[in-house]
């Protein structure tokens, strides 16, 4: 496996994230409805950087893009959720939540009807459409429009411009573009097929800077937001941005660094 050389930073990033997880254990959150959202925001960036560890230290390290592209979501949600009318964005991410539900529940049925044996599985997705329905009828009627649904540009608009191209990039990994795949799995660019890990030490440090950054910038968040916690949050938000900024000088000496310009937030 390349990027060997990184042991050393990937346990100083693994202690960082127990420092976060225990900030979080100690904090909490206003019980509107608000609070409740930017907590498990939170705390799935946080979970993202255990999971940045596993991959980078696992043959299934070319998949972290993915990953990465996931926690800019989250942080681009929270940004939302920070600025004016939370609660109208808040409603806007559950409509879109039941909306999609709808219409994979009704992929299914329609692609089953015919098959005898998929009697119990249209079961299931005809009751994931009535409870998604009724979401999206109490939302409706409450005055939330029906084409109010959230698309990904929309919520990433949030960020800066280094995170959106940074995040469109990572799209194209998830999205398995096929120029992607040949990163992944043909880096020599010729007919020889490579399975595992194919990430060089830069790929590690660049993937772990921007991991930590955006966990520090999600605490920095919770810190502004938190009812209890909001000093051990935002000192570890500190330390995590510190961390960030190492990584990232690493990286650029590699010619790898991408750390995205989304902040961090000031507590």
């Amino acid at each position: 496996m390349r990027g060997n050389n990184c042991v050393e930073d990937l346990q100083s990033v693994s202690a960082l994230a127990t420092e976060a997880a225990r900030a979080l254990h100690h904090s909490t959150f206003a019980k509107d409805r608000v609070g409740p959202a930017r907590g498990l925001l939170v705390c799935t960036i946080v979970d993202g950087v255990y999971g940045t560890l596993a991959l980078l230290q696992s043959h299934g390290q070319g998949h972290v893009n993915t990953l990465l592209r996931s926690m800019i979501e989250a942080l681009a949600d929270l940004e939302h959720l920070a600025q004016a009318a939370p609660e109208r964005y808040l409603d806007r991410m559950v409509l879109t939540s039941a909306l999609r539900k709808k219409r994979q529940g009704e992929d299914v049925i329609a692609s089953r009807r015919d098959d005898a044996d998929s009697r119990g599985v249209i079961g299931v997705a005809r009751e994931a459409c009535q409870a998604a329905k009724r979401v999206i009828d109490r939302l409706t009627t409450s005055g939330i429009p029906i084409d109010a649904e959230l698309k990904p540009s929309e919520r990433v608009a949030s960020l800066g411009t280094d995170a959106i191209m940074l995040y469109a990039e990572f799209c194209f990994d998830a999205h398995n573009d096929l120029d992607a795949l040949i990163r992944r799995h043909s880096p020599e660019g010729d007919d020889t097929l490579q399975l595992g890990g194919n990430l060089d030490d830069g790929d590690v440090l660049n993937s772990l800077g921007i991991a930590v950054f955006l966990a520090a910038s999600a605490l920095n968040h919770a810190a502004s937001s938190a009812e209890a916690g909001r000093e051990l949050l935002a000192s570890t938000a500190l330390r995590m941005t510190e961390a960030s900024k190492q990584l990232a000088r690493k990286a650029s000496r590699l010619n790898a660094s991408k750390l995205p310009d989304v902040g961090p937030r000031d507590a």
